[in-house]
This record gives C-alpha cells, structure tokens and sequence, in this order.
C-alpha cells in the first residue's frame, strides 16, 4: 500500500480512517479473481494476492462503487470504482481523485450509520 493512503478503523461500522489500495494490479481481470461472489482475490503488481470480503456496492453520482474488507484484517476497508459489463464481467477501477475519493468514503460512512 502506498504511503500516502488514508485508513478507516473498522469499529462497529464507525470508520475513521479508509484505506487507498493503489497497489491492485487494474489490468484485464475477465471479472473477480475468485469464484465466490462474496469474495474476491485482489492480484497485486508484486506478484502478493490478498482475498476479500465484499462488504457491499453502492451507488454514488451516477456511478458504482465497491467497499471490501481484507479478510485478514477486517479493521481495514478498501474502496474501488466498480464496473459492471454486459458480458456478465466485473471490473473494480482505482478511485484516482482524492475528492471523489473523500466524497464516496463518506457517502459509504453514511449508509453504514
């Protein structure tokens, strides 16, 4: 994760801080990288993997978006721009501008109250 991430503490869906997971490799992904919808498998550029929990998708000005929770550490929360293909196909997009970034955690912060 780089080190200009923000971190949201998972406390009773009270966050205070939201993880930017820049690191996920965005390439073509031909939908999750797991076979159990409730999951999937984020692949990174260094070769590491890390399986998730998908929280939830949720509208947000006219776009999807996507909370997952690393299931090795459930305090944490990752949020990605979420795309989803005729094909039946899904693709996560990294969230690239800190102010929709700041605007999506809060809206995701809002219907979790």
């Amino acid at each position: 994760m780089a080190e200009d991430e923000e971190s949201f503490e998972d406390a009773e869906l009270d966050f205070d801080e939201l993880e930017r997971d820049d690191d996920y490799d965005f390439g073509d992904q031909g939908g999750w990288a797991d076979d159990d919808p409730e999951t999937i498998t984020l692949e990174y550029d260094d070769g590491t993997s890390e399986k998730c929990d998908v929280l939830g998708i949720f509208p947000y000005d006219g776009r999807e978006y996507i909370a997952l929770a690393p299931e090795d550490n459930q305090e944490s929360l990752y949020l990605y721009g979420y795309v989803e293909h005729d094909d039946g196909t899904n693709d996560i997009v990294p969230i690239e501008d800190d102010a929709e970034f700041d605007a999506v955690a809060a809206e995701y912060q809002s219907l979790m109250e």
